[in-house]
């Protein structure tokens, strides 16, 4: 319990400087809210120290990268070339690997403020859902994915706007910062579609009764077609689809299936706003599939979903400003589910938070903790 009392307290400031940018606070203008949230976010997060795992690999990849004048790529073949050029110009301008840290944050935050403000409806109440909806673990583990995520954000409005060449050359650019961004491209021809409503709740029915009755898709395909047997990584294949436990209810499961029947019941309402929430809903209701039908796989859900998690973030805030007949009761489910998603998810071992403005900051130590948690966990 004790880990969550930080992302607790910090959550609770961003809170109070929402209402401050409603004007609820006397004395608190609304731009000094905003600029205040930002902050906040920017100290939290881009001044941590080790928390989570994914420092134990990037502390001494920092270190062995070189200065831009003898950059090379030989010896980072598991890296994207954009990542190791983008760290080597941060470490040539002196900065040690929390000034690198710190830089990533600063970067994030500014595109993400910017995207608040062109698709949301606040620019304080996206920082919460961020937050609650993995923003922490994208910041914190996935350096090279935050990259690529930030670059699909920056090239957002060409989506909108159908500008296919812009839209494509940024998504190339996430590319050499981390592979997994190679499923943005195509997204151009699909998230703006209007699906009609029918085939939504097809799709949505379909895939519980999957993930409900254990059908295991990744497995039937892999064992019935005969190309996919001959592959040299067959055997990794059947390992990822194979040994998981059935599909049962969780916290997780009650809280994505919340979500699609909100979203998808006040879609409409949504597009009638603004034409650009029909792509924010097409994305949730990627992550939503994911999900639930490639359940069997944990690798691919640990790792497709998390790009289109975004979603999140522009549509809670979208549906709290929303009217309709049961807003307040949504609202107030809403609430409640950000305060208890904070709580367990945030009482995680690995979550223990340090900052370096005040803890004595130990790679060694740090990688001590590590182990033995990742040890109890298996």
């Amino acid at each position: 319990m004790a880990n969550s009392i930080p992302y607790l307290i910090f959550t609770a400031i961003i809170v109070v400087l929402y209402f401050g940018e409603l004007g609820r606070i006397k004395g608190v203008s609304k731009s000094v809210s905003i600029n205040l949230a930002y902050l906040v976010a920017l100290i939290f997060i881009g001044l941590r120290g080790h928390v989570m795992t994914d420092y134990v690999n990037y502390v001494p990849t920092f270190s062995r990268i070189p200065n831009i004048t003898s950059l090379s790529f030989k010896g980072f073949d598991a890296l994207e070339p954009g990542f190791v050029l983008y760290t080597s110009l941060i470490k040539s301008l002196g900065f040690n690997y929390f000034g690198w840290v710190f830089i990533n944050t600063l970067i994030d935050f500014v595109v993400l403020r910017w995207f608040f403000r062109r698709y949301s409806p606040s620019q304080v109440l996206p920082i919460i859902f961020f937050i609650t909806f993995s923003g922490l673990v994208i910041e914190f583990n996935l350096y090279r994915n935050s990259k690529a995520i930030i670059l699909f954000l920056l090239s957002f409005p060409y989506l909108i706007d159908r500008k296919i060449i812009p839209y494509i050359i940024i998504n190339l650019l996430a590319l050499t910062f981390h592979n997994s961004a190679i499923i943005f491209i195509p997204l151009y021809f699909i998230l703006n579609l209007r699906i009609p409503i029918w085939m939504v709740w097809t799709m949505v029915i379909s895939a519980n009764v999957i993930f409900l009755c254990n059908i295991k898709i990744i497995g039937d395909i892999i064992n019935n077609l005969t190309i996919i047997q001959q592959l040299d990584g067959y055997d990794k294949l059947m390992a990822y689809a194979g040994g998981v436990k059935p599909a049962s209810f969780s916290i997780g499961f009650f809280e994505r299936l919340f979500a699609i029947i909100v979203f998808t019941v006040l879609r409409g309402k949504l597009i009638e706003k603004h034409k650009y929430y029909c792509a924010f809903y097409n994305s949730y209701l990627i992550y939503y599939l994911v999900y639930t039908i490639f359940y069997e796989v944990p690798v691919f859900i640990n790792r497709f979903p998390v790009l289109f998690v975004y979603s999140y973030w522009i549509l809670y805030p979208a549906i709290i400003y929303l009217k309709y007949s049961l807003r307040r009761i949504i609202n107030m489910a809403v609430s409640l589910l950000v305060a208890l998603k904070i709580f367990a998810t945030c009482k995680q071992p690995d979550y223990a938070y340090e900052n370096i403005l005040w803890d004595d900051i130990s790679y060694s130590k740090s990688m001590i903790k590590t182990q033995r948690l990742l040890e109890n966990s298996n």
